[in-house]
């Protein structure tokens, strides 16, 4: 008697449940993943062209926390761009290393999913695309490191914004992650 009783509240509970929810029943629902009565976005890249090779004078340094210091880190002022439908701060790395090596990278930042893409590499004087460019996540691994340092430039502020530009730089500058 005590089970039937039991199944029936249980019964009555999921019942009511489903009705405080508004009649949710996919989980995607209820994450907010999709809503069937909103038309479907899907967000596009935009077209973005090559900028010119860095130049010296144009060069801000930034700071990457627990660093080893055998490199030092720069953003292409002139490169740096926010002005994009598609929110992808686009910008020009430099990576020194202290004995004279350089690595130059034409990258994409997208802060809304924490991602970032190479568009092209660097060397003397010239930028080469890269055949396939594709969004990789942002971490804190050895190897990136300094990518998640710079996204605490980028990203901590809307860079998409009508100053997004003016501030990343002012961010870097001035060393306020």
């Amino acid at each position: 008697m005590r089970c039937w009783l039991l199944q029936a509240l249980l019964i009555l509970g999921v019942a009511h449940l489903n009705v405080a929810l508004g009649g949710i029943t996919e989980p995607d629902q209820l994450r907010g993943d999709r809503n069937p009565n909103v038309e479907d976005y899907v967000w596009k890249e935009g077209e973005s062209a090559l900028p010119p090779f860095p130049e010296e004078e144009n060069l801000l340094p930034f700071t990457v926390p627990g660093g080893d210091g055998r490199f030092l880190y720069y953003i292409d002022a002139a490169s740096l761009s926010t002005e994009h439908a598609d929110n992808i701060v686009r910008y020009i790395l430099v990576i020194r290393s202290r004995r004279g090596g350089e690595n130059v990278f034409f990258e994409g930042m997208r802060c809304s999913a924490y991602e970032y893409k190479i568009y092209a590499f660097g060397s003397k004087g010239k930028l080469r695309p890269v055949r396939e460019p594709v969004w990789r996540v942002i971490n804190s691994s050895r190897r990136s490191h300094f990518r998640k340092a710079l996204s605490e430039y980028i990203c901590e502020i809307k860079p998409s914004g009508k100053n997004g530009r003016q501030e990343i730089l002012d961010r870097i500058r001035y060393d306020g992650r």
